[in-house]
């Protein structure tokens, strides 16, 4: 009966670790998929940030286009 007794508690045990395992490849993966989506975003800010770089050209250009626009018309 105490040989039953241990096989029993060694195939828990390996359950439990098999269980165990599972878990951890799934945090794993879930970790994994985050970091991807971390490095997506980070892309996109350097995107946003070298966009906004041109924002004062694009602004400067505009204005000088409003006020040729209004000299045009005051002549």
């Amino acid at each position: 009966m105490i040989e039953l007794e241990k096989a029993m508690d060694k195939f828990k045990t390996e359950a439990e670790i098999s269980k165990l395992t599972t878990e951890a490849t799934k945090l794993a993966f879930e970790t994994l998929k985050l970091h991807a989506e971390s490095v997506k975003l980070h892309e996109e800010g350097i995107k946003l940030r070298r966009e906004s770089r041109w924002l004062p050209v694009i602004w400067a250009t505009a204005f000088v286009g409003a006020v040729t626009g209004v000299a045009r018309m005051l002549n």
